[in-house]
């Protein structure tokens, strides 16, 4: 690609570093150079061709990652603070309501929260034995998607003799209130 005097380049190494094309330089072993005013300390120097590329600004971290605009480790570790501190991007190995509630986790109940977050469909059926805590494990998943800002509406099936007892553990342990439905309110409800 040639570049002309005044156009606005960065270097594919650094997209941070911005300048603009002073001058055409020489042609060394086939390769153009040209002299970038980078601005700042650095000044001007002479840069070969294949080491610039038009600017770009991006928008977010992210557009530079998917242009293949990553300067180095700094740079990704910026990325990966971003994605972090964003909602939109949300890492799937990151558990982002880690101890948001009112109970004590055993390490098999993470199981069932990491299975659901690396599902494609983000669908998943819980059952276990009597006792293991399956409410537990609904309640962590539910707590999270709460946390990633990614759950509208939430519909728990459990076997009526005990609705009670999961409306209570969802309320005491992880906050949530839920509504009892029978068979005859669902449609209202949809």
């Amino acid at each position: 690609m040639a570049f002309r005097k005044g156009d606005k380049v960065q270097s594919k190494s650094d997209p941070s570093k911005v300048g603009l094309i002073e001058e055409l330089g020489p042609i060394h072993a086939g390769l153009q150079y040209y002299t970038i005013f980078w601005g700042g300390i650095e000044g001007s120097t002479t840069v070969p061709e294949i080491d610039l590329q038009l600017y770009h600004p991006a928008k977010t971290p992210v557009d530079n990652l998917l242009n293949g605009n990553i300067a180095g480790y700094r740079e990704f570790l910026r990325l990966i603070t971003y994605l972090k501190l964003t909602r939109d991007y949300p890492l799937r190995n990151n558990i982002y309501a880690f101890n948001a509630s009112r109970t004590r986790f055993y390490p098999y109940q993470f199981k069932p929260l990491i299975k659901f977050l690396d599902s494609p469909s983000q669908r998943l059926l819980i059952c276990d034995e009597v006792g293991l805590g399956k409410t537990i494990e609904a309640g962590l998943i539910l707590t999270e998607l709460r946390a990633r800002q990614t759950v509208d509406r939430v519909l728990v099936i459990c076997p009526a003799n005990l609705t009670a007892k999961w409306k209570l553990e969802l309320r005491n342990r992880f906050g949530e209130d839920f509504r009892i439905l029978q068979a005859n309110d669902f449609p209202r409800s949809l």
